[in-house]
């Protein structure tokens, strides 16, 4: 049997200047995936250097419910209020560090104005959300979760166009695609969303049906997605955009290697003339 030639991998990184500028963190969703990254990055940004600064956003219109108490980080004195401003008085006490939030939903991208060179976070169950952060985003790292009950995954996209810091492909500028263009078919399922919204079912909804499974699922997909924090605001090269997970212990990752930058060129083409909200 022939060997499979193996790739050269090309990591990404914030060169110094950026990550100067680097210096908040928006997370879009505090429910499964959100409430348990939250903890972590405040812990996280509590080690950093006291001479630079970095502030944590959390944004979400949702109010804690019983049945929230399943498979998210909260307590039964948490329900009735909102999720995003308590686990910003929560972990912002907990750990010293500066968390805001806002306590709405993400319809439109002024709900948010979330400001350039900044990382964004998505945690939502919803791809509406998503498309609005892929149409609008301006030289941001953009970190998205998503789960079902048994399975996850993390994708890591920047929606700036820059060099490669240490390794250059081709001596080209390139971006690192979002979930729409690595998954089009993401957009059928965006406007089947719409459509139906009143019918979806809740990932709060779905977990009251297999409590433990969704419960460890949001805990590994939240612990990668800290994994990809700590390497980019660490400036260690970021090698994979994308870590699939299941709660069986199996992990599986895509690396960034030159046909995938080959592959990826020719889907964003694709993408051109896509629906908009």
């Amino acid at each position: 049997m022939a060997r499979k030639k193996l790739e050269k991998t090309y990591g990404f990184k914030l060169t110094d200047g950026q990550l100067t500028r680097y210096d908040k963190i928006y997370i879009i969703g505090a429910g499964g995936n959100g409430s348990y990254l939250i903890p972590n990055i405040a812990r996280f940004i509590s080690t950093l250097n006291t001479g630079r600064k970095c502030q944590l956003i959390i944004v979400d219109g949702d109010t804690v419910e019983d049945k929230n108490l399943i498979r998210q980080n909260f307590v039964s004195a948490d329900v009735g209020k909102n999720k995003a401003e308590v686990l910003a008085q929560r972990y912002s006490g907990a750990f010293g560090v500066e968390i805001g939030h806002i306590p709405s939903y993400m319809s439109t991208w002024r709900d948010v104005q979330v400001e350039r060179d900044a990382l964004v976070i998505t945690c939502t169950d919803n791809l509406k959300s998503r498309k609005i952060i892929a149409d609008s985003c301006k030289n941001n790292v953009w970190i998205d979760l998503g789960n079902e009950a048994t399975h996850g995954q993390v994708s890591f996209s920047y929606t700036g166009i820059r060099t490669w810091d240490g390794t250059i492909y081709n001596n080209s500028r390139f971006q690192i695609p979002n979930v729409f263009e690595l998954f089009p078919d993401h957009l059928e399922k965006l406007s089947e969303e719409i459509r139906k919204e009143s019918i979806r079912v809740s990932c709060a909804e779905l977990a009251e049906e297999s409590p433990q499974q969704l419960g460890f699922i949001n805990n590994t997909c939240a612990a990668v997605a800290m994994n990809y924090v700590h390497a980019l605001l660490t400036q260690r090269p970021i090698l994979t955009y994308m870590t699939f997970v299941s709660i069986d212990n199996t992990f599986e990752q895509r690396f960034i290697t030159e046909s995938i930058i080959k592959e990826w060129s020719k889907k964003i083409e694709r993408m051109k003339g896509s629906i908009t909200l």
